[in-house]
C-alpha cells in the first residue's frame, strides 16, 4: 500500500519543550519515508538503550522500516529541525493468526480492515510533550482514510506510557497473548467507526502489572479503559456497550 501523495504532503507543526535544558523550538509531525529508515534504526537504538528491562520494543531492522513506510502501513514521525525524534508504526497484517484481529474477535469479514498498531518510540529528551498522542492521532487518521477501521497492537504492561496514551486515545485493553519472547502481553483494540459506552455497573481498578487480575476482568466481560499512577499504575476496568 504506497502512501499517496496526499499524506506524503501533510506536516503539522507543534511547539514543545526539551526536557533538560527547557529550551522551546518547534517540531513538525508527518510521514517517513523508506530512505530514512536509517535514521528510524538510529532512533530506535538510542531509545532502547536507555529502555528498563524487559525491552517496551521489539528491536527492527532497516528493511522492516524501509517497507513499513512505502508498501505496507505507514511510519508517522515526528522531526525537530532535520533530526527525527519520534516515530510510530501502523502496519497492515495479513488475514492470517498473525492478524490480532484473530485474537480480538473481529469477525472474518472484517479482517482486512485490520491495522497493526506496530511500535512506536519517543527520544527521551522530548517526551512529555503529547508527541506520542499526537502522532496515534495522525495514525488514526491515516487507518481510517485508507479503510482500516480496526486498530490493534499489543503491549507489555511495563511499558505504561504507551498504555496510557493509547487508551488516553480511545484504544481499549481487550485481550491478552504471550509474545514472541514469552513475555506476558496486553492487546489494544479501537474501531475508528463507534466511541462504545461504559454501562452503569461499578469499574474495577487494580495494579496494571497483576496479568492474572486482568485476564480475569476480561474473562468477566470488563476492558482496561484507563491508566493512572498513584504511587502504582493503576488500570481502570469497565464494562460497555
Amino acid at each position: 500500500m504506497p502512501l499517496a501523495e496526499k499524506w506524503r504532503a501533510i506536516t503539522v507543526v507543534g511547539n514543545v519543550v526539551l526536557k533538560h535544558t527547557r529550551e522551546r523550538f518547534q517540531y513538525r509531525l508527518g510521514f517517513v519515508t523508506g530512505e530514512e529508515a536509517a535514521a528510524l534504526v538510529r532512533l530506535q537504538g538510542h531509545i532502547l538503550s536507555v529502555a528498563p528491562k524487559p525491552l517496551p520494543l521489539y528491536v527492527r531492522d532497516a528493511k522492516y522500516f524501509a517497507e513499513g513506510a512505502e508498501e505496507s502501513g505507514c511510519i508517522v514521525g515526528a522531526w525537530h529541525d532535520d533530526r527525527l525524534i519520534a516515530y510510530s508504526v501502523l502496519q497492515v497484517p495479513p488475514e492470517s493468526e498473525e492478524n490480532y484481529g484473530v485474537l480480538m474477535g473481529i469477525p472474518a469479514d472484517e479482517l482486512h480492515c485490520v491495522g497493526h498498531a506496530a511500535g512506536s518510540g519517543v527520544h527521551p529528551e522530548y517526551r512529555h510533550n503529547n508527541l506520542h498522542k499526537n502522532m496515534i492521532v495522525l495514525r488514526n487518521d491515516f487507518a481510517l482514510d485508507n479503510g482500516y477501521v480496526h486498530l490493534c497492537g499489543e503491549v507489555l504492561p511495563t511499558n505504561a506510557a504507551s498504555i496510557r496514551n493509547h487508551l488516553a486515545g480511545g484504544f481499549f485493553l481487550k485481550g491478552f497473548k504471550v509474545d514472541k519472547f514469552d513475555l506476558d502481553a496486553y492487546l489494544l483494540h479501537k474501531d475508528l467507526r463507534i466511541a462504545p459506552q461504559l454501562t452503569d455497573e461499578p469499574t474495577k481498578e487494580w495494579d496494571i502489572n497483576d496479568v492474572e487480575w486482568y485476564r480475569r476482568m476480561l474473562g468477566d466481560g470488563f476492558w482496561g479503559f484507563r491508566l493512572s499512577k498513584r504511587g502504582d499504575w493503576l488500570l481502570t476496568c469497565g464494562r460497555f456497550s
